[in-house]
């Protein structure tokens, strides 16, 4: 058993913003990547063959009224609301609902399976900006993956639970009872030849009263046939139209290939909205995504460099649904899903974002990269430069009227421009040296024809990492 003990002070440096600043895409350093000031760990190995691990995050506590903050961001400088607050004084940023740990799961497997099951980091594909199906774009994912691996074929499982969510801004994570969010992935992967990676992705995302249903269990049926069967975009919960389950399906498909030595070129659909000839045409807008990356890695002599180009383009109805309610915007039936980590979600950030791309539909990104690993000198470092066009329909998109033929982006275009430049060097064992320096251009902002926003931003940290083994 190793216990671990990570100390990280950090500093965080912005200009000022007079407005609302509370938009995660608005900072370098993304939400679910912030550094906790002070964080404890547990490993334990059974064998070669079990791991269980663990972290928990501390410090983080308002000094007013003893609110837990995620990170040390919050606790030592916020400046979300446009307002510089240093040791966490804001009565407005003080919440005691966290969700806690982030990490916290258990692996068992071999040279020939894998079965993961809690809290954790998931994702599934090559993106280097995100994925279509399954992206990394919260804290953490409550999932369970299994795989069954072979040299030519490999078969993967992933069901994530999320937090139900009631409405707009009000979510129910404290009950195992009512309403259950899940997301199935159906994955099978062919190798040939070492040259050329095929993968299917079979994506359900179901509403139903159980968090379990064994009929997602296996890929040979098709999610496709489980649709949101009430054909009107009102849903009633009367006598006579009772709501027990919805779902919404994705399909989506990975092609790998390597032509030469060092160089990987990745393509990425996703089909969300693809109607047969025997379906209805007229009431959904064709919803779909692709992704394209080119990769060559040069290998020196103890490090690799590696050079990126990435593209984007989803359609405006990506991840989105016509399913309501009576009470207007329900993110249950779209692949909108997160967990709840704050009282007020606008202000205070919570996970909340769409399952696949993190842009989500409406967008047109062009990205390049540069990562440098030098692994005998611990070094790490790497460049960002991205371009991102958005329309404007996004989270609170809720209607579907006159969609059909509608082209990305759609109305105003709020248009992003950002460089990162980010490293980590580890000085000794133990003790990490980490930052990262870039700026953030939007013009339009929200869609909003003369709305700009510059942000130049930068942090700086110093990790130091005692390890502990309680059997050594």
């Amino acid at each position: 058993i190793e216990l671990s003990l990570d100390i990280s002070p950090q500093l965080f440096i912005t200009d000022r913003y007079e407005g609302n600043f509370s938009r995660k895409d608005f900072y370098l350093i993304d939400y679910k990547d912030e550094k906790p000031g002070i964080e404890l760990g547990i490993k334990a190995d059974f064998g070669k063959n079990i791991v269980l691990e663990g972290s928990i995050p501390f410090i983080n506590v308002a000094l007013k009224n003893k609110g837990v903050f995620r990170t040390s961001f919050d606790w030592l400088i916020n400046f979300r609301d446009g307002k510089t607050t240093v040791l966490g004084s804001d009565d407005r940023l003080t919440s005691n609902r966290d969700q806690i740990p982030d990490n916290a799961n258990g692996s068992f497997g071999n040279d020939y399976f894998n079965l993961a099951i809690g809290r954790m980091r998931h994702s599934m594909g090559n993106g280097f900006t995100g994925n279509l199906i399954v992206g990394d774009n919260y804290s953490y994912q409550e999932a369970t993956k299994l795989a069954f691996i072979g040299n030519y074929l490999t078969y993967t499982i992933s069901i994530t639970h999320f937090d139900q969510q009631i409405g707009k801004e009000t979510f129910a994570y404290t009950s195992f009872g009512g309403m259950h969010q899940n997301r199935v992935v159906h994955r099978i992967d062919a190798n040939i030849l070492n040259k050329l990676r095929v993968a299917l992705n079979l994506a359900t995302m179901y509403q139903a009263e159980s968090a379990f249903d064994p009929r997602f269990l296996t890929p040979f049926i098709i999610s496709h046939n489980y649709y949101n069967y009430s054909e009107k975009e009102s849903i009633e919960n009367t006598a006579n139209s009772i709501r027990r389950d919805e779902s919404n399906n994705l399909l989506g498909i990975e092609l790998e290939a390597a032509p030469i030595d060092s160089l990987s070129i990745t393509l990425q659909a996703a089909l969300d909205q693809y109607q047969l000839k025997n379906e209805r045409q007229d009431t959904l807008p064709m919803a779909a995504g692709l992704l394209m990356n080119i990769s060559y890695a040069i290998p020196l002599e103890s490090s690799i460099l590696t050079l990126w180009a990435e593209g984007v383009y989803t359609t405006p109805y990506l991840y989105l649904n016509f399913k309501r309610d009576e009470n207007g915007v329900n993110y249950n039936y779209d692949f909108i899903l997160g967990y709840n980590r704050r009282d007020d979600w606008q202000r205070q950030l919570p996970d909340i974002s769409y399952s696949g791309y993190p842009s989500g539909p409406d967008s047109i990104v062009g990205a390049f990269g540069i990562d440098y690993v030098d692994y005998k000198n611990e070094l790490d470092i790497s460049l960002l430069l991205s371009v991102l066009a958005h329309g404007e329909n996004g989270i609170n998109t809720t209607s579907f009227e006159n969609s059909i033929g509608k082209k990305t982006p759609t109305g105003v275009a709020e248009l992003k421009i950002q460089a990162i430049l980010k490293g980590s060097w580890q000085i000794t064992e133990g003790l990490t040296l980490f930052g990262s320096i870039g700026a953030i251009s939007i013009k339009n902002k929200d869609n909003i024809i003369g709305e700009s926003l510059f942000k130049a931003q930068g942090h700086i940290g110093l990790s130091w990492k005692l390890f502990y083994d309680v059997f050594r």
